[in-house]
């Protein structure tokens, strides 16, 4: 897998201004001058701007992130406001990539395919419910390529929030969806599997398609229903962001052959 390596010394700083608060270790010669700064999120999000994410997210009671996010670099090799200057627009809100974020061939077109995801597939996203995108449970955070803004919750006020914004799901009869890799964004290396549905996480919920995954019974009814349904073909999408698949399980996640 592809890793954003971060150069330099790391230096802790805790300054009173704008232009060095962070409470969070930042590159060699980087400050948090070009930023957002807000006093009151200080302690909470890198250099007080939620759109940099959160300061802890390797904490004792996220344990279920703590692998996911143990290789992912926020910044890539940026500075903070290097980096929302390339990443957000005029309005300071993130610019996304087109084709929805797949990867594209030599014409700019989207390579993507028809997908289908079989009973007992573990699925999971950062976000709200209301999204329709979709990666494999536990595909680790740089391969996603999201913003760090993903990771935030103490600016949010959704419905049906959890730590860290993490949802993980289960997929109760056969779905389908658009599947394809990822395409390099955020100063990410991307090259994971990402899942766009019809409609959102919210409607596939209603709908009987998903259910939310919590711990050892989900994962004793996962196995029920991939052995209950053996007519359906999981789709084969190989990416090189992304080889292994994972359950979770109560107090963390473990690699696991989804579809065996």
């Amino acid at each position: 897998m592809m890793i954003v390596s971060v150069l330099g010394v790391y230096l802790s700083l805790w300054a009173l201004t704008a232009h060095a608060v962070a409470i969070a270790p930042l590159p060699s010669g980087c400050d948090c001058a070009g930023t957002a700064f807000n006093s009151s999120l200080a302690k909470e999000v890198f250099c007080g701007d939620p759109r940099l994410g959160p300061i802890d997210y390797q904490s004792h009671d996220s344990k279920a992130i703590v692998p996911i996010t143990r290789t992912w670099h926020r910044l890539g090799r940026l500075c903070p406001g290097e980096f929302l200057k390339r990443w957000t627009n005029k309005d300071g809100r993130f610019i996304y990539p087109i084709e929805d974020g797949f990867q594209l061939d030599s014409h700019k077109h989207a390579i993507k395919q028809t997908a289908v995801l079989c009973p007992g597939t573990l699925v999971d996203r950062f976000g709200g419910e209301q999204g329709s995108f979709l990666a494999p449970a536990g595909m680790r955070y740089e391969a996603r390529s999201i913003p760090p803004s993903n990771l935030v919750t103490v600016t949010r006020k959704e419905p049906n929030s959890s730590p860290f914004n993490y949802h993980v799901y289960m997929v109760l009869k056969p779905m389908q969806a658009t599947a394809g890799c990822i395409a390099p964004w955020f100063e990410q290396p991307g090259l994971g599997v990402q899942y766009l549905i019809n409609g959102s996480v919210t409607a596939a919920i209603q709908e009987g398609f998903l259910r939310k995954f919590d711990g050892q019974k989900s994962a004793l009814l996962a196995r029920e229903r991939r052995q209950a349904c053996g007519t359906c073909k999981p789709t084969s999408l190989s990416c090189p962001g992304y080889q292994e698949n994972y359950e979770l399980l109560a107090g963390g996640i473990r690699p696991i052959g989804l579809q065996a």
